[in-house]
């Protein structure tokens, strides 16, 4: 015990020592002995010449381990890589800001039909990549969850197994056409053949990526007219911005554009817009 406390004491204060000389000098290389560059608190590089062949790597937290740390203002410049959306992201004082927003047409939603979690307006969105006008861009593999449920009254409903919103709303035809959140919009028929391309390469089975087209928790099956509910079950049906078209996701993955009838309310999903 006399030894493990002696141990202890001189670790200490080393550590102390050690801390102390920060202070002192105020500024600080890790990774070699260079001293650390004149503009610098501090300064990482491994070799003489100031350079390195590795990386800082920040710490990985996904959205909700992000959203547990609640900072206040006092936690400003706070930075982390959020591995959900796959972006480096700082916190302002008041809100998380991603890197990713400065980029030109940033593709950090899913790929390879595994769908990625994504802050969209004021919710977080399933999404996932298809290449339209030559440009890779994000859309909702997701059901919207936004807006106020009114029913007749604004043409928004909730189905009452579709609890807590889990998997999103129903919409009317004009009800659809300003759900979007700001950035984002309802595809064109052109912009559905191009997501549709991106379905047709995946393969199809019980377990394949192409189960989010279709079935819980990214999608929102069946449809709502003035008769009621009809067809909850495997297949999905959302609208497009043509006037009253409809796009199917069958229960085999297979999507068809059909005519639909402003007495119908469907899902949405939205398209990241081009900038």
């Amino acid at each position: 015990m006399r030894k493990q406390s002696l141990f202890v004491k001189l670790y200490l204060s080393a550590m102390l020592v050690f801390f102390a000389s920060i202070g002192a000098n105020a500024q600080v290389t890790i990774g070699s002995d260079n001293p650390p560059s004149q503009w610098s608190l501090l300064d990482l590089n491994e070799n003489a010449d100031g350079t390195s062949s590795r990386a800082l790597h920040l710490p990985r937290l996904d959205n909700d381990a992000r959203e547990a740390l609640t900072p206040n203002a006092d936690a400003q410049g706070l930075m982390i890589f959020n591995t959900e959306t796959r972006c480096l992201e700082f916190w302002n004082s008041t809100e998380w800001i991603s890197l990713c927003d400065d980029v030109p047409h940033p593709v950090r939603c899913g790929t390879g039909g595994v769908a990625t979690r994504m802050r969209i307006g004021e919710n977080y969105y399933y999404t996932h990549e298809f290449m339209t006008d030559g440009v890779m861009r994000c859309w909702m593999v997701q059901n919207l969850n936004q807006g106020t449920i009114g029913g007749s009254s604004n043409g928004i409903w909730q189905h009452d197994i579709a609890t807590n919103r889990n998997r999103g709303l129903y919409f009317g035809w004009s009800a659809a056409q300003t759900a979007c959140p700001p950035g984002w919009s309802l595809p064109t028929a052109s912009e559905m053949q191009d997501i549709q391309s991106v379905l047709t390469a995946l393969p199809i089975s019980d377990t394949s990526p192409r189960r989010f087209w279709h079935t819980a928790p990214y999608a929102l099956a069946g449809v709502r007219d003035s008769n009621g509910w009809h067809s909850w079950g495997g297949l999905g049906a959302w609208w497009n911005s043509s006037i009253l078209q409809v796009f199917v996701v069958n229960s085999n993955g297979t999507m068809d554009i059909n005519s639909g009838t402003s007495s119908l309310s469907l899902s949405v999903r939205c398209i990241q817009d081009l900038e």
